[in-house]
């Protein structure tokens, strides 16, 4: 009975030590951002404006535009500088014939390939505007590379319409990364609400967010919510 009076206590003390080191005392998570793009005119010209100033200063960012293939633009990397360019010089020639979405998600989780780091949160950003045509990989097949490689998926579902009023962003000469809060100052890009967006293949893309504790943003392009999102999640 004594080893129960004395040890009967700790648990609420136990309970309230975790709760507060969860509320106070974590440090945000950092995130290994692969950002797939479809290499399309409404697409690239829309993410080529895109507002980075939600990175925190051990976040990663990746590259890769697709059509009927895949092309690497920047493996992960921390330099902001390299993230900036490699995101902004995205300039679609609007020659894209086919467009394999599935096969360049598959191709995109590769990009996590190695030992993950638990401190580290992996998280998929594609934006797209069309069907997929004409892939060899199947849904199926992606959510098992995501769930294989402990990848979260969010997308940015786009009419396919021209953007063009939005002005290029300039470069900083430095870069401070932004407060990690929910309130941080991102961009978001909103487009036609009365276009059409890729019907078939985005019920696929929400199904794959729901159960990778994603999110899809529909008429919109919004990297710092999508960051924020993952961060939290």
């Amino acid at each position: 009975m004594a080893v129960q009076r004395e040890r009967g206590p700790m648990r609420p003390i136990i309970l309230i030590f975790a709760l507060s080191a969860t509320a106070f005392g974590q440090t945000p998570p950092a995130l290994d951002i692969v950002l797939l793009v479809e290499d399309s005119i409404p697409v690239t010209n829309l993410v080529s404006r895109t507002d980075l100033r939600t990175l925190g200063s051990h976040d990663r960012v990746a590259v890769m535009t697709f059509s009927g293939g895949q092309s690497l633009k920047l493996a992960l990397d921390g330099d902001y500088g390299k993230e900036f360019r490699a995101i902004h010089k995205l300039d679609s020639k609007g020659t894209r014939s086919t467009t394999r979405l599935w096969d360049a998600a598959v191709k995109a989780t590769e990009l996590f390939d190695g030992p993950r780091d638990p401190s580290r949160r992996r998280v998929m950003f594609l934006v797209f505007s069309a069907e997929d045509t004409s892939s060899g990989q199947t849904v199926d097949t992606v959510r098992a590379a995501l769930g294989s490689r402990e990848v979260s998926l969010s997308a940015a579902a786009i009419p396919n319409v021209q953007v063009s009023a939005i002005p290029r962003l300039v470069p900083s000469p430095t870069h401070t990364p932004a407060p990690q809060s929910p309130t941080v100052l991102g961009e978001r890009v909103p487009v036609d609400q009365g276009k059409v967006l890729p019907d078939t293949t985005l019920r696929s893309i929400e199904a794959l967010a729901l159960e990778t504790n994603g999110l899809v943003q529909k008429n919109e392009w919004d990297f710092s919510k999508l960051a924020e999102h993952a961060r939290s999640r």
